[in-house]
C-alpha cells in the first residue's frame, strides 16, 4: 500500500507543480495553499486529478485538503469506494 501511496501523491504532486512552474518541487507535506493557485486554478488541478484517476471529486470533499497527501488520501478513498 505504501508504494500505491507513493504513486498516487507523486502523480497528484505533478499535476500540481504543472500548475506552479515558478515554484519548483511540489512534496506531499505540500500545503496547496502556498501554491498560489486562484479558485480557477484550484478547479483545474482537481479536474485534472479527475481526469488521471477516472473520478468525480465531490467538492465538498475540498474541506479535507490541506496539503497534496490529504488530496493523495481523499483519491485513493474515492478510488477505493469506487471498486468497492
Amino acid at each position: 500500500m505504501a508504494d500505491e501511496t507513493d504513486e498516487v501523491a507523486a502523480r497528484i504532486a505533478g499535476l500540481a507543480a504543472e500548475r506552479v512552474p515558478h515554484r519548483g518541487t511540489v512534496a506531499g507535506e505540500t500545503r496547496i495553499r502556498e501554491l498560489g493557485l486562484d479558485s480557477v486554478a484550484l478547479m483545474d488541478l482537481i479536474m485534472a486529478v479527475e481526469d488521471q484517476f477516472d473520478l468525480i471529486f465531490p467538492l465538498e470533499r475540498l474541506s479535507e485538503v490541506e496539503t497534496v497527501d490529504d488530496l493523495a488520501r481523499v483519491v485513493r478513498t474515492l478510488v477505493q469506494e469506487r471498486m468497492a
